[in-house]
């Protein structure tokens, strides 16, 4: 009898055993395409080529041949893409070039929380399941929320802290990645979040029917983060990256520019918004670079010809020399790239107020991209072709750009649509009003 015992009590060990080493099985990826070590090295040595190519740094150092040494010596056994991928995209982060970077490849589903990086702590944005927005996330799968970024973050060329925690909030968090750090899945294939609601630890465990199949949620995030309750009084573009309207109370014109994309969109939208300065007889505009990540130069270059145009009209009609437009440009963590260089530019040359957040991206850096696909992986990469210089009279701290006016939000700010850099920049023009009286 005791020997049955035993036996049954051994069989339930093994068991167990089973169930545990089964919750740390990673999910399946169906037709995952695996690379042997011939292909990614010769993957490797065309990303090398590019880079020599286009990089703008790559012939003044030696150390990029033995960066590139050192890449090609981790490849020592067949891998799969996304695997490649995270390879790729580790080391070209140890450049610090947010331009020059490989996007990693997703693996397995994902979860679907919307994250804010507020004060070294982590809110949902979102609704998941009993997690409201403005629920404070503790740990997924067992690992501390820390630990989750600190683990991606290594993956993010970027060029300062806030690019890195936007990269971050832009993306869904894998859960195979949460295995991977040693996470653990339910006997039923679920993922236990530990959250924090109302100043009270609580937990969900999502399972499979929950999780998503998509790795970015940026334009959910730009929804939550962009779309302000009193966007109904703007003036909509087509494609909704260039927006305006006019405050005749105070005496100014918030244009939005959501995309440095040159298009017959946006100098017709430009066009429109100088028409009005004209028309209401108007002398600030409020240029909104927030959640602006780039494109080209060229729609700053248009901008200003338009600005310098109006500003010599503004000259003629009452020869006073400091009769000019007053700028104020919003900026946050997700101005990024030709936006950066846009406010650098409004504060440089036209005595521009900057106000808002820290930029994720800085100047001088690195930029105008060249965009490839590796032959045997299809993974894509960007490479940076351009330098540019820094500004006379802009603020640079910890490689952002800081504004002349800090603005403070909270989580229930971004949620509720609270516009406090708008209240800050409507401040100054009462100010800048009442200085000229």
């Amino acid at each position: 009898m005791v020997k049955k015992e035993r036996i049954l009590f051994g069989l339930l060990g093994i068991a167990a055993m089973i169930m545990i080493l089964q919750t740390k099985i990673p999910f399946n990826v169906e037709n995952e395409i695996v690379l042997s070590e011939e292909e990614m090295k010769a993957d490797i040595i065309q990303l090398k080529n590019d880079f020599t190519r286009f990089h703008p740094d790559s012939k003044k150092e030696n150390q990029y041949n033995t960066f590139f040494i050192e890449l090609n010596d981790t490849i020592t056994e067949e891998k799969s893409v996304s695997e490649f991928s995270v390879i790729l995209a580790n080391k070209m982060a140890e450049l610090n070039d947010a331009h020059t970077s490989v996007v990693p490849e997703k693996s397995g589903p994902t979860i679907p929380l919307i994250l804010k990086f507020i004060d070294n702590e982590y809110f949902a944005l979102n609704s998941v399941s009993d997690i409201k927005p403005g629920d404070k996330i503790i740990s997924i799968g067992g690992i501390k929320i820390e630990d989750i970024y600190n683990y991606y973050s290594l993956q993010y060329s970027s060029e300062n802290i806030f690019w890195k925690r936007e990269c971050f909030e832009e993306i869904f968090i894998e859960v195979n990645k949460i295995i991977e750090l040693g996470g653990r899945k339910s006997f039923l294939g679920g993922l236990k979040i530990i959250y924090q609601s109302n100043e009270k630890n609580r937990s969900i465990t999502l399972y499979k029917k929950d999780f998503i199949d998509r790795q970015y949620n940026d334009h959910e995030r730009n929804e939550i983060l962009y779309d302000r309750p009193d966007n109904v009084n703007f003036v909509l573009s087509k494609s909704s990256n260039y927006n305006y309207k006019v405050n005749s109370d105070i005496g100014y014109i918030l244009f939005e520019i959501r995309s440095c994309m040159y298009t017959s969109e946006y100098t017709q939208v430009t066009d429109e918004v100088f028409s009005l300065f004209n028309e209401n007889k108007l002398s600030n505009l409020v240029i909104d670079l927030r959640g602006n990540v780039g494109g080209t130069t060229e729609v700053v270059d248009y901008l200003r010809t338009r600005l310098d145009a109006y500003n010599r009209y503004l000259y003629r009609q009452n020869e006073t020399p400091n009769n000019e437009v007053n700028v104020l440009v919003l900026v946050d963590h997700k101005t990024f790239s030709a936006a950066v260089d846009f406010a650098c530019n409004m504060k440089s040359f036209y005595n521009g107020v900057i106000i808002g957040q820290p930029t994720g991206g800085t100047i001088p850096c690195n930029g105008d991209s060249e965009f490839f696909e590796l032959n045997n992986s299809d993974i894509f990469y960007a490479i940076s072709k351009k330098y540019y210089s820094e500004y006379d009279g802009v603020k640079s701290y910890l490689d952002a750009i800081y504004p002349d006016y800090l603005s403070s939000y909270d989580i229930f700010d971004y949620i509720n649509g609270n516009d406090k850099d708008i209240i800050i920049a409507e401040d100054q023009i009462r100010n800048n009003l009442s200085d000229k009286k």
